[in-house]
């Protein structure tokens, strides 16, 4: 799917459609949390229906990964390689750097042991 002339703009439609239930998954209160304060009940039954929606988005995400993925003939190393590790890479990088702020903002303690049971 390198070329513009095959690109699927479907599953970019379903990517930027995940990518707003992933936000609106974390906007809390004063989002998906609403429902518990909304008082009219069709207000509160439609604020619990888009916060149960937005729960395929992760899943989505892995659907779309996989679609894309099916038609390349890679070895397992490649993909080890290419992309588990990067995305472990990523996933390490940044959370250290979030427990490091934590340590700086809320003066929480370094212990390399919770952030292991933090990662898990």
């Amino acid at each position: 799917m390198g070329s513009k002339r095959n690109r699927a703009y479907y599953l970019d439609a379903l990517r930027v459609v995940a990518i707003f239930l992933v936000l609106f998954n974390h906007t809390g209160r004063y989002g998906f949390q609403l429902y518990v304060t909304a008082t009219p009940l069709p207000v509160q039954t439609a604020y619990l229906v888009i916060s149960s929606l937005c729960k395929v988005a992760v899943p989505l995400f892995l659907m779309v990964s996989g679609a894309l993925l099916l038609g390349k003939d890679e070895p397992v190393s490649v993909v080890w390689r290419k992309r588990v590790l990067r995305m472990v890479a990523v996933l390490l990088i940044f959370s250290t750097f979030r427990y490091v702020f934590r340590y700086f903002t809320l003066g929480t303690s370094l212990v390399p042991g919770e952030f292991a049971r933090l990662l898990a």
